[in-house]
């Protein structure tokens, strides 16, 4: 476990954003469906990216690097076996277990960490009335073993305990012979994580539609070969955006490799924080930030933006007044219990935060806290979201377990220190 100590410093400077993790999982698993050879531009390796691109190859997807760019050679012929090794990327579970059933692939799922502790209920009570045998372990939900290959048919699925599953089965129900039906038996939240999924799948030559109760797939579809590139990740502009609102210096920091007219659900970020008064600014094709005068605090859902929920509370714990946080039953299942880790960590800080089943209140500090250690708690987005309150301290935090941010942004603390960002 590797920690490192954040001290308040004076951020400023250009960074190019990461690529975004959720757009990458969709193009290797769209081109490694396609029979052909497709170039994906723009992927950054991170250890869930990783983990999406072995479990294909797994599957019988070729990959190799040219450049910058990933040449994915889809899926040839048929596999009866495959151990699919999920790391802690629930992204990667959740969308090939009904892919692997599609392709009638004999399938054992593993993972690391919490993984297997995340629900997977949804498919279970779906899959197995349509073809799919399910078999796990007694008290937990991995190592899962499937076999059979699923049915087309209608799939009645929650849209309220993650859009994963959602996104699963878009992904595989064009495989099937025969057209599908997705119906929703609750509202759908992080519904923005589907529309990137169907836009995703309309760049490699599939389709389904929108109905009034969920969603309809013709069967019979093909994958088709394409180049596709890849845009940055609004979920880690998030973190670069909100030190900047608390440390920037005069010329404020650039953030580069952003789409403005972005489908990401957490392009919500730039309202939240403009909300908040936090100076953004467009170039061009590259954001500024600038420090806020003073950070005011609102309420915040996290209905259908779950991962800003760490550094939004961050930046929280910094305003004026109080910040509630509603809707987030579903942070208690992610890479830690984000509602009590924000509690219980940003509280050995010194913050004032009360916790209930789906939310949060924060007693905004306007001036600033002593510092302190605390946990990331296994969780990328509890280390990044801590360096952010850092600089709101005035010794700084240790920050135990820093290196989990090797989840999602590998040089994170290597792109934070290219802008000022101080630690030892």
């Amino acid at each position: 476990m590797e920690n490192k100590t954040v001290i308040p410093s004076v951020l400023s400077g250009s960074l190019r954003i990461p690529a975004s993790k959720s757009i990458a999982h969709r193009a290797v698993i769209c081109a490694s469906l396609a029979s052909g050879t497709s170039r994906i531009r723009g992927i950054d390796l991170s250890q869930d990216i990783r983990a999406t691109m072995e479990c294909m190859r797994s599957l019988g997807a070729r990959m190799t690097w040219e450049g910058e760019e990933l040449v994915v050679k889809g899926i040839e012929g048929s596999i009866e076996k495959a151990n699919l090794f999920c790391g802690e990327s629930g992204s990667t579970l959740r969308f090939l277990i009904p892919v692997a059933a599609a392709l009638g692939v004999s399938a054992r799922f593993t993972g690391a960490g919490r993984l297997g502790e995340r629900p997977l209920s949804v498919y279970e009570d779906t899959l197995l009335s349509r073809g799919v045998t399910w078999r796990r372990e007694e008290g937990g939900w991995l190592p899962l073993s499937i076999e059979g290959r699923l049915l087309p048919g209608e799939f009645r699925v929650r849209g309220d305990v993650s859009s994963q599953f959602i996104t699963g089965l878009l992904l595989a129900l064009p495989l099937l012979k025969e057209d599908s039906e997705i119906i929703l038996t609750t509202p759908l939240e992080s519904e923005p994580y589907v529309t990137l999924t169907l836009a995703a799948m309309d760049a490699f030559g599939v389709r389904a539609e929108r109905t009034a109760f969920g969603y309809r797939i013709p069967g019979g579809q093909r994958y088709i070969p394409a180049e596709y590139a890849v845009e940055g990740d609004y979920s880690q502009a998030a973190f670069i955006l909100a030190a900047g609102a608390l440390s920037a210096g005069a010329e404020g920091v650039c953030l580069t490799g952003l789409r403005k007219d972005s489908l990401q659900g957490d392009r919500a970020i730039l309202t939240i924080l403009e909300q908040m008064g936090v100076p953004l600014r467009w170039q061009g094709e590259a954001l500024w930030v600038k420090r806020a005068k003073e950070i005011e605090n609102i309420t915040v859902s996290a209905s259908q933006c779950p991962d800003l929920m760490p550094v939004v509370a961050a930046l929280g714990c910094c305003g004026r007044g109080e910040m509630h946080v509603q809707d987030g039953a579903r942070l208690r299942i992610k890479e830690s219990d984000r509602l009590r880790a924000i509690c219980r960590e940003y509280g050995r800080i010194g913050a004032s935060i009360t916790e209930s089943w789906d939310s949060l209140k924060i007693e905004g500090c306007p001036g600033g806290y002593r510092g302190g250690t605390a946990e990331s708690e296994n969780d990328h987005r509890m280390a990044m979201s801590l360096a952010v309150l850092a600089q709101h301290t005035r010794e700084g935090i240790r920050i135990l377990g820093a290196n989990s941010v090797n989840k999602s942004w590998p040089s994170f603390w290597t792109d934070f220190k290219g802008i000022g960002g101080n630690y030892e």
